[in-house]
């Protein structure tokens, strides 16, 4: 077959052949972030149980305690994210040894354990609450914990990364994505 002319001065195309790696690292990070609660879960559910929390409470006992545990859980998100972004910006992490490998691990645990509680905790009380103003912080607050939650994980692989000196790589292969296969 004759490929015909030469073909000169063409534009480039309008899209990449492909998934680009930071566009996979996003996927994977976001994928993780609400997995590992997800999988925590169950175990979260029985701690509470065992715990005597599962009983129904009245409306400000439950919005006090729905507010410590979100805090908690942002506290615990945020100190990653800021973690995150300090290893991000360069600072020499590596030197906190595995005091700090121990820590990083020990709060990317809890943050995980804290979001699948406010989630189990937040799916059966929520809607017992009166409507008004406590309602909607509590709700504000969740949907923030919902957006922390990657960020948080984000910042979790970034000191983890760097504390245990390991590179990111693709954990499976990704299909070539062009848009004339859509």
């Amino acid at each position: 077959m004759d490929p015909g002319p030469p073909q000169v001065n063409l534009r480039p195309p309008l899209y990449t052949p492909g998934v680009s790696p930071l566009c996979k690292q996003a996927i994977e990070i976001v994928f993780t972030a609400f997995l590992m609660p997800a999988l925590c879960a169950p175990v979260v559910w029985l701690g509470l149980a065992l715990l005597g929390r599962g009983r129904r409470v009245p409306g400000e006992v439950f919005s006090h305690r729905m507010s410590l545990l979100q805090t908690g859980c942002a506290v615990s998100g945020g100190l990653l994210a800021a973690g995150g972004l300090l290893a991000w910006l360069g600072v020499p992490v590596e030197r906190g040894g595995r005091l700090l490998t121990a820590a990083a691990w020990a709060d990317y645990g809890i943050t995980n354990l804290l979001f699948a509680a406010v989630v189990i905790r937040m799916t059966p009380g929520y809607a017992g609450l009166p409507e008004g103003k406590q309602k909607e912080a509590l709700f504000l607050r969740f949907l923030g914990l919902v957006v922390l939650q990657p960020i948080a994980t984000g910042g979790a692989f970034s000191i983890l990364y760097r504390l245990l000196r390991v590179v990111y790589h693709e954990k499976f292969p990704w299909p070539d994505v062009t848009p004339e296969g859509i």
